[in-house]
């Protein structure tokens, strides 16, 4: 049920919560003492930050006046229990001071995973800008256009073969054709030879009638051969004129192909060009990408160390101090003294975890910044950051591991009962689950540390530990937030809604958004944990450096009266109220930050999970890794303008 990291956003929140030193407060006989009254100064500074119910302000300016008055009185050389008392208020001081300066960092950190994210954009557009550019560059119209005028110069031959075989024909026809009108002329005149010998006969003797008729007859024999033979020679003719049509008819089958292997090769030739320009327009674009990748990787490289990284190093020195501080005060072998060396050794250790988180998931982006194919034309000077960062993961993986040990080391000399102690083995764990994942260990195999004492999570310079009580309603809180979590797994948006106090009408359609995201991560968290044996949610928190709540008792749940408060390292925190009886999530609480963010785009993404989750059921998805790179580019197309 982790929305934010749909967006790959994470706010790491170091939840730090400290007890003061007991008898720190001055007696009635002591008040003419300095350095008591400097103690109970700082005592009381401190407690009137602790409640929250002051600005931000206001309390930074008490822990400002905390350690002024009782840091002269830490460093003195007497290391007397006043002295030891005074270290314990100002390293608990040094300790808020630097939850703030870790909330300043998390803010800094979640814009630049933001611009990080916006940059991985950009990566996706230069590639399918080269691929486009290849695409179109890649058409070689070379053995097309070769084709054509092969088939056009065989054709042309051909035509020419037709048009002289058409010429001999058409003269061979208009020859036979000649010669027969000629012999039907003469034939014709051999007949009217012989008409005109007959009328004569009439006005013959006997004797010359038979002498012209014989030779009339004679005559008109021979128009009778002249016209057969003028009939055999129309024959000729009609029997060749079939060829002369039909030797048209191929020229002009002919002419046709050749006009159009001739429009083929314009329209190829038309193409290539079109092709030509579309390639370079997107090498263009490539281009110009890749200088806005250039400048947007320079300005979170600048933010991160200006900003990111130098906040976190604010506050780990702060911390540092703070410890330096707790350790002054453990001097005197007090049980509050060796809590404070533990709480400002795990505040640390979870410091410089999510600073090793920030780097990684940094060192991540610089890697697939440098190895993006086609590479980036600024690509080898990436190697230096990439190389910088992964060396300053390793120091610091270590460094807060040391703490860590540190702090464990602390808690182990000292025996504490109560709530607390709960409380600590859970920010243990917390820390642990953080650094296996830095190491690249699946949280099955990541080491729990053995439960641990705790004291108070409430700072106070009064006591030195706090009775073992539990509000009545902690456990209602806790089973509201147990429902609340199973409905958002299951898609039950009229059951979350009737758990929810709606603040106002427009939280009703972001929550509606977080159920939708909710249910079908859960139902691709089942599919990828029966297929691959790790949960997709899992998987990724892991890739980007984190570690994900996998189940509603993974949260924290803490009451105070008629509020509660729900929270997990690296979500926001949600608020809870008890009305008559029933506890009540804030829909304020539940849609800020990420989640109005994603709840927009609830329906595209839930669809593109959907179907990763569809293929990981039917074997199309055969990897862990393979899910996470499809539900980044499905999801992304899906919110894409004309996506989804």
């Amino acid at each position: 049920m982790q929305v934010c990291q749909l967006t790959l956003v994470r706010r790491p929140v170091l939840a730090s919560a400290l007890i003061l030193m007991a008898g720190a407060l001055p007696s009635a006989c002591d008040r003419t003492d300095p350095n008591q009254s400097a103690i109970a100064t700082g005592s009381a500074r401190l407690q009137a930050s602790s409640g929250g119910a002051y600005a931000n302000a206001y309390t930074a300016k008490n822990y400002k006046e905390v350690i002024a008055v009782a840091k002269p009185v830490a460093s003195s050389e007497d290391k007397s229990v006043q002295s030891a008392a005074a270290a314990s208020l100002v390293g608990t001081a040094q300790l808020g001071q630097s939850i703030a300066l870790l909330d300043e960092a998390a803010e800094l950190e979640h814009a630049a995973v933001n611009a990080a994210s916006l940059i991985r954009v950009q990566l996706d557009n230069w590639v399918a800008y080269n691929m486009s550019a290849d695409a179109a560059q890649g058409f070689d119209p070379a053995p097309l256009l070769e084709r054509i005028e092969s088939d056009r110069t065989a054709s042309n031959r051909e035509l020419q073969t037709l048009q002289s075989k058409l010429q001999d024909v058409e003269r061979r026809l208009a020859d036979l054709r000649s010669r027969a009108k000629s012999k039907f002329e003469e034939a014709d005149k051999y007949a009217l030879e012989f008409a005109k010998a007959r009328e004569s006969l009439a006005s013959l003797s006997a004797t010359e009638a038979e002498s012209q008729l014989t030779n009339a007859r004679n005559e008109r024999r021979k128009g009778d051969a002249i016209r057969v033979e003028a009939s055999r020679l129309q024959a000729q003719a009609d029997v060749t004129q079939p060829e002369a049509d039909e030797l048209k008819v191929l020229i002009a089958a002919t002419q046709n192909r050749i006009a159009a292997l001739d429009r083929e090769k314009l329209e190829i030739s038309e193409r290539a060009q079109q092709g030509r320009a579309a390639s370079a327009q997107s090498r263009t674009a490539a281009a110009e990408t890749a200088k806005q990748i250039e400048t947007a990787i320079t300005e979170l490289a600048s933010s991160r160390s200006s900003g990111v990284i130098a906040k976190y190093d604010e506050a780990i020195a702060s911390l540092r101090s703070a410890a330096a501080s707790a350790k002054a005060a453990s001097n005197d072998n007090s049980v509050i003294g060796k809590i404070l060396v533990g709480r400002t050794q795990l505040a640390l250790a979870g410091a410089l975890a999510a600073k090793a988180s920030s780097v990684k998931s940094y060192v991540s982006f610089l890697a697939q910044s440098a190895a993006v194919d086609p590479s980036l034309p600024f690509a080898a000077s990436l190697t230096a950051p990439l190389k910088e960062a992964s060396e300053l993961l390793q120091r610091t993986t270590e460094e807060s591991k040391t703490a860590f040990e540190a702090a464990q080391s602390a808690f182990s000399s000292v025996q504490l009962r109560g709530q607390g102690a709960a409380a600590i083995k859970d920010r243990l764990t917390q820390v642990a689950e953080a650094l296996g994942a830095l190491a690249g260990k699946p949280a099955s195999e990541q080491t729990e540390p053995a439960p641990q004492p705790e004291q108070t999570s409430t700072p106070s310079a009064s006591s030195e530990s706090t009775p073992d009580s539990e509000a009545p309603s902690a456990q209602s809180a806790e089973a509201a937030w147990e429902q609340v979590y199973a409905a958002m797994e299951s898609g039950d948006k009229a059951a979350v809604l009737s758990a929810v106090e709606l603040e106002d009408p427009a939280h009703e359609n972001i929550i509606s958004g977080v159920v939708i995201l909710s249910a079908a991560q859960q139902k691709l968290d089942n599919a990828c944990r029966e297929k691959f044996g790790k949960a997709f949610s899992e998987a990724q928190a892991q890739a980007i450096g984190v570690t994900a709540p996998t189940k509603a008792s993974d949260y924290k749940v803490e009451t105070t009266g008629d509020t509660a408060t729900v929270s997990f390292p690296g979500t926001p925190e949600v608020s809870m109220k008890n009305h008559g009886g029933k506890w009540m999530l804030s829909s304020s609480s539940l849609a800020q930050g990420p989640s109005a963010a994603v709840a927009p785009f609830a329906g595209p993404i839930s669809v593109a999970i959907d179907s990763v989750t569809a293929d990981v059921q039917s074997g199309k998805i055969t990897s862990i890794e393979e899910v996470l790179v499809e539900v980044q580019k499905r999801a992304s197309a899906g919110i894409k303008p004309g996506g989804g």
